[in-house]
Parts: C-alpha cells; sequence; structure tokens
C-alpha cells in the first residue's frame, strides 16, 4: 500500500493573520450591531405601530364623543329656550312638535320629548303615537334621577326602532356573515347602537320633562368615513392602510374594512380571543390580528354604555404590511451599509496592517542576517512603540556583537588553554615518570645518612635536603594527578558529607584562625557517583585557596543546591577576601600559576581540581572582583557517565 506524501505545513504570514484578525473582529462587532440594530429597530418600529394603533384608536374614539357632545349641545340649547319650556310644562303637542321640526336636524334618527315622569309628549317621527312611558330607557331615567344631561353609546331592539320608525328598524338589521366570536348567534343582527343624548326641561324651575335623541350607528358611514379622514387616507398596493370598525357584541354595523368582494363587511364577527377579550372581559387589547384575511396591527377598547356595561367594541387597525416595508427597508439599509463598511475596513485594514508590518519585517531581516553573523541595524524613523522597539533592537545588535566579539576571545583563550594543558600535561606526565624514580632514591639515601649521621652537624643539612625532596615529591604528585594519571574509583557520595569531614580538617590550618565558616546545605541533595577522596581534595584546595585570600579574617561561604535543570549538583564556594585581577582569572587554572608569596604554593592546587571536575564530567567556573570576593561554582552530574560538558 503507498501511503500519501506528508503535505507540507501551510505557512500564513503575519500580514496575513492581523489582516484577517481585524476582519473578524470587524465582521463580528459589525454583524452584532447589525443583530442589535435590527432588532431595536424591529422592536422600535413594532412598538411604533402598536402606539400609532392606539393614538388612531383614541382619534376614532373621539370622533364619536364629538358628535356625542355637538347632539348634546343641541337639544341642551333646545331644552332652554323659555319658550319651549313652557310648552312642555303646558303639555302643547302641537307646539312641542313645531319646535322640534323648527330644530332642523336630520342626522338624529329619534328626537323624543316626555313629561316629568317619562311619558312621551310628542315623537318627532311619529306625531300619532304618545302616552307610553319611556321611564325604563337607562338615559331618560338617568334624567329623571339626576336631573342632568347625559351622553353616550346605547342598544336599542327591533321592537324600539320600529315603534320610532319602521325604516329606521330596517335599516338597523344586518345580515351576519360569520358566526364565530359568539355562540349560537342569530342569522340576523335587528338591534341598533346608536348614539343617545338626553337633557333636563325646566320651566320656572320646575321640572317638567326630558328631550332626547337617537343617532343610529348601524350601517351608518357618516362619522366613521369623517373619522377615516382624519386617521388618513394612506393606500398600500391598492389597500387601505388605516381601518376602523364599530362592532356591537361582536357584530360589525359599522366599518370601513372591505371583503373580498371590495364591500364593507358590515355583519363580519370579531375573532374569539379579542371578544373575550375586549366584549367579555373589558380588556384594551393592542396585537396582531387577522382581518378578513389582512394582517393588522390592531387595536380594540370596549363601547360602555353609561351604567358601564359592555355593549360593543371599537376598532382601529393599520396594515402590518407598511411596518414590514419599513423594516424590510431598513434591514437593506443595514446590509448595505454593514458591505459598505466591511469593504472599507478590508482594504484599510490592509493598508494599516502592511504599513504597521514593514517595520517587523525589517526586523524579522535584520534577525536573519544576525544569524548568519551579519550583524545588521535597523532604520526605523516612527517615534510610537515601533521607533523605540528599533532603537531596543539596535541596541541589542551593538550588545550581541560586542558580546559575540568577547566570546570569540574568550574561545580562543580556553582553546589556548585547553592545547596549553594538554602539551603542560603531556609534559608534566614524563616529568613526573622521569623524576620521581630519581626522588624516591634521594629519599632513601637520605634516610639512611641521616641515620647514620644523627647527632653530627650534618644532620640538620641532611634534614633540609628530606624536606626539600619530600616538597619535590608533592609536586611530582600533583603534575601526576593534572596529568590524570590516577584511576577514578566512584561510588555513591552525598556532596553535604563529604563537606561535613573536611571541614574539621581544613578548619585546623593556620589560615582559618579570623576566618567565619557559612553553610548553605540542601537538605534533599540526592546521592552521585563520585571519586571521594579526589572531591574532598577538591573542596579541601577550594576551602584553603578561600582562606589563604582573608588573611585578616572574613566568612567562607559554601552553598550546595540542585542546578535548575534537575541534573547536577551545584556547589558554590566563595569568600570574602582580597579578589582576583581580571586579567588573572583565565590563568588561574593554569599549572604552577599562582598569586601567593614563593614557597607558599605549588600553583596546582586549581589545576588539579579543574582536573578533577572535568574527569567527573563536571564543568567548574570562578567570578571574582577585587576587594569584595571570589566564588567558585562547579557543577557535578548525577550520572558522570552521561554527561559531558567543557
Amino acid at each position: 500500500m503507498i501511503l500519501p506524501a506528508s503535505l507540507p505545513p501551510i505557512r500564513i504570514s503575519l500580514q496575513t493573520k492581523l489582516v484577517l484578525s481585524l476582519l473578524t473582529v470587524v465582521l463580528i462587532s459589525g454583524l452584532g450591531s447589525l443583530f442589535v440594530g435590527q432588532m431595536v429597530i424591529n422592536h422600535s418600529i413594532v412598538h411604533q405601530a402598536y402606539g400609532e394603533a392606539a393614538q388612531k384608536l383614541g382619534v376614532f374614539s373621539e370622533a364619536y364623543d364629538s358628535r356625542l357632545y355637538v347632539k348634546q349641545r343641541l337639544i341642551a340649547s333646545l331644552a332652554s329656550y323659555r319658550d319651549f319650556q313652557r310648552t312642555v310644562g303646558h303639555r302643547q303637542r302641537t307646539q312641542i312638535f313645531s319646535a322640534l321640526q323648527g330644530l332642523g336636524e336630520p342626522t338624529l334618527d329619534v328626537l323624543n320629548v316626555t313629561d316629568a315622569e317619562g311619558k312621551v309628549l310628542v315623537r318627532a317621527r311619529n306625531l300619532n303615537d304618545w302616552g307610553d312611558s319611556v321611564a325604563d330607557d337607562i338615559y331618560v331615567r338617568a334624567v329623571l334621577r339626576d336631573k342632568r344631561a347625559v351622553s353616550g353609546f346605547d342598544v336599542m331592539e327591533a321592537g324600539a326602532l320600529d315603534k320610532e320608525d319602521p325604516a329606521l328598524a330596517a335599516r338597523a338589521a344586518i345580515t351576519l356573515h360569520s358566526s364565530h366570536g359568539v355562540d349560537n348567534p342569530p342569522e340576523r343582527e335587528t338591534r341598533g347602537l346608536v348614539l343617545k343624548v338626553a337633557a333636563p326641561i325646566w320651566s320656572n324651575n320646575t321640572f317638567v320633562g326630558v328631550i332626547y335623541g337617537v343617532f343610529l350607528v348601524n350601517n351608518d358611514t357618516s362619522i366613521l368615513d369623517r373619522a377615516m379622514t382624519l386617521l388618513g387616507d394612506e393606500q398600500l398596493g391598492g389597500k387601505e392602510v388605516n381601518s376602523a370598525t364599530v362592532f356591537l357584541g361582536g357584530t360589525r354595523v359599522s366599518t370601513s374594512v372591505r371583503d373580498e368582494r371590495g364591500d364593507r363587511a358590515v355583519g363580519t364577527r370579531v375573532s374569539p380571543e379579542v371578544f373575550r377579550k375586549v366584549f367579555q372581559e373589558g380588556q384594551v387589547w393592542r396585537d396582531r390580528a387577522n382581518v378578513i384575511g389582512r394582517w393588522v396591527i390592531a387595536a380594540y377598547q370596549p363601547i360602555k354604555d353609561i351604567e358601564n356595561h359592555t355593549i360593543g367594541i371599537l376598532y382601529t387597525g393599520l396594515l402590518e404590511e407598511k411596518f414590514e416595508r419599513i423594516v424590510e427597508g431598513t434591514n437593506k439599509s443595514f446590509l448595505v451599509m454593514f458591505v459598505f463598511t466591511g469593504l472599507f475596513s478590508l482594504f484599510l485594514a490592509a493598508y494599516l496592517v502592511h504599513h504597521f508590518i514593514a517595520p517587523i519585517t525589517a526586523l524579522v531581516k535584520a534577525a536573519e542576517d544576525i544569524t548568519n553573523g551579519d550583524y545588521r541595524r535597523v532604520s526605523i524613523r516612527t517615534t510610537d512603540e515601533m521607533g523605540y522597539l528599533g532603537k531596543v533592537f539596535n541596541n541589542m545588535v551593538d550588545v550581541l556583537a560586542e558580546k559575540d566579539r568577547k566570546f570569540m576571545e574568550d574561545v580562543e583563550q580556553r582553546i589556548a588553554r585547553t592545547e596549553k594543558l594538554a602539551v603542560l600535561g603531556r609534559l608534566s606526565s614524563g616529568i613526573a615518570h622521569e623524576i620521581n624514580n630519581p626522588l624516591t632514591g634521594v629519599l632513601a639515601f637520605t634516610d639512611v645518612l641521616l641515620e647514620s649521621l644523627e647527632g653530627t652537624e650534618y644532620e640538620e643539612d641532611l634534614k633540609v635536603i628530606k624536606a626539600e625532596t619530600l616538597r619535590c615529591r608533592e609536586i611530582v604528585r600533583g603534575m601526576l594527578n593534572f596529568a590524570r594519571e590516577t584511576q577514578l574509583e566512584k561510588t555513591p557520595a552525598n556532596i553535604n558529607r563529604l563537606i561535613d569531614e573536611v571541614l574539621p580538617i581544613v578548619r585546623s590550618h593556620i589560615s582559618f584562625q579570623n576566618v567565619k565558616v557559612e553553610l548553605k546545605l540542601a537538605h534533599d541533595l540526592p546521592n552521585i557517583l563520585v571519586d571521594v577522596n579526589q572531591i574532598k581534595s577538591v573542596l579541601s584546595n577550594l576551602c584553603v585557596n578561600a582562606a589563604d585570600a582573608m588573611p585578616d579574617g572574613g566568612t567562607l561561604i559554601i552553598v550546595t543546591r540542585t542546578a535548575t535543570d534537575g541534573k547536577f549538583v551545584h556547589i558554590q564556594v566563595s569568600d570574602t577576601g582580597v579578589g582576583i585581577p581580571e586579567e588573572n582569572l583565565l590563568k588561574v587554572f593554569d599549572p604552577f600559576f599562582t598569586t601567593k608569596e614563593t614557597g607558599k604554593g605549588t600553583g596546582l592546587g586549581l589545576s588539579v581540581t579543574y582536573g578533577i571536575v572535568k574527569r567527573h564530567n563536571g564543568f567548574i567556573n570562578i567570578k571574582s572582583k577585587v576587594g569584595v570576593g571570589t566564588r567558585i561554582d562547579i557543577h557535578l552530574p548525577f550520572n558522570s557517565e552521561e554527561h559531558a560538558h567543557g
């Protein structure tokens, strides 16, 4: 089976990432703003639609209230005439009839006068029918009771309408086209919804009768059309935006709403929900409604008589399509603005990102050149953060160039020292072998001579010879150690324990008389594989050297810890002594180099220490400042077979 070759990783430039990031932010914020804006505007438009519907309902209601007010003022003015009052008081029917005819009010479908007990004196449309009592009429009864004018909506039964005028009853009759909204309604509505006004008649401060008038709303369009003019005659797609209706119970008795044939939808019914909320529960209702197949923003309020009984419903509505078009237009405007803003943001982001990326590109190119050894500075002339970054980068380049120069010098010096140490090691090894055997012979013969010449004048000279020969042998041993001739015998050991074993010995040294020893040993230091004797020699050499560097006293500080990489034990030996000049720091590990007085040191101590640490695959560093002190850091690996450091 042949496996498909792995595709190379797709690299996207920083400029592309920034442009995409900016566009993502713009897209998210733009879509969020578009979404929130649409919600807010749609809510605002819908809220405005409901508010407008409620306002128009108020205008529609006011149109009927105005008609009631005019009619009430009309009959009240007639009732205030003294001649009229006198004729009513004297029950002069002919004169009363003439006064009613002279009023000249054709829009009042009923205009009657009663006596003080509510019996009809005159019917303006039927002079011969009189003497019956209308005291049970709620408006007449209210005037009889309170002796003040009243006005409002009322319902007249078919018989009452026919008694006034048969033509009036015929005009009130409405054929029903739908039965929803009311349980088991009749096929025809014969009652009449009327505007009714009534006023008291006084004569010489005596209540003498009632004058009342009725305006039949059923199938009337005069008030409705005038109200529609006030509501506005706006059209949309050949349809009236505004609509209004007067309901008797749940039946339209006067409406501007038209059915599918274009006729006024008189006789259609209100929905069951609206009927229940408005008519039965007496609530004002505003919501979407389907009116004769058209969705409208509708407002309904109950019609009540003067006894607060709900007898009908007033309705106004606005075609929902109008607001849907407003919302659609607004959304399109938002979308166009969003697209335009997005394109503009794309070009602006590309330009700005390119402008911002140019200095970064220059820095990246300069950084690549630095990795190739070309310490090239950059030129960024802006005064913002990028300009400051350019200055910092140039300073870094200068520092790196200087450090590189010093590092190369240090490497050259270390290479030279390593080569020198190698040559000296080989030379020391050869010299040590050549000198070691003669020195052994010299010591043997010196011991023989001391025994033979004991007590003579030559005894002291022979002791001097023996002491110097022993010193030479120590030098030879140091040379052998430096040359790595001895074998390491590694065993697990704890550095803290080795320090505890070495300190009592070195403290007896004369140099430790005024030296304070401060230990900072890690308690969790692990055991490591070392040659115990050689590491003790390293610790002893470092402690003695530190004490020798503090002739007037001071503090020797020994610190142990696990290195940060977790693979080495870190030993730090520092003093507060005279310090080492900087020019001598690279020489301190050279064989036979010493800053001590002649006869007080061989110059092999640090060389041997260096060799022992290297043979353990560790590394050693020294830092010193004249007058402050010296610090030596040794790192020994946990497993000296796995690490080698130069």
